[in-house]
């Protein structure tokens, strides 16, 4: 349910014109990146606990983060305004 609010927010930034479709398509994509191994060699694996789900959507929470950031970076380059770390 968190992962379609961050989806639909993104949308709303292209559609405002704050961000190209490219940047979004790499915002969406950090969004979509599987969180465990388990998700990305395709074996089955047991039903996740409570603390594996909250960690999951944590990881994807934190790859929108930092692709969120990257984004603000590169426009403030494109601006000319110097941004330190």
């Amino acid at each position: 349910m968190a992962a379609d609010k961050e989806r639909l927010r993104i949308l709303r930034m292209v559609q405002g014109g704050q961000i190209s479709t490219d940047e979004a398509a790499e915002l969406l994509d950090a969004l979509e990146q599987p969180a465990s191994p388990g998700e990305r060699d395709g074996r089955p694996h047991p039903s996740p606990t409570a603390a594996e789900v909250a960690a999951r959507q944590t990881t994807a929470s934190t790859n929108v983060l930092v692709k969120t950031l990257e984004l603000g970076a590169r426009l403030a380059r494109r601006a000319n305004i110097d941004v330190r770390w």
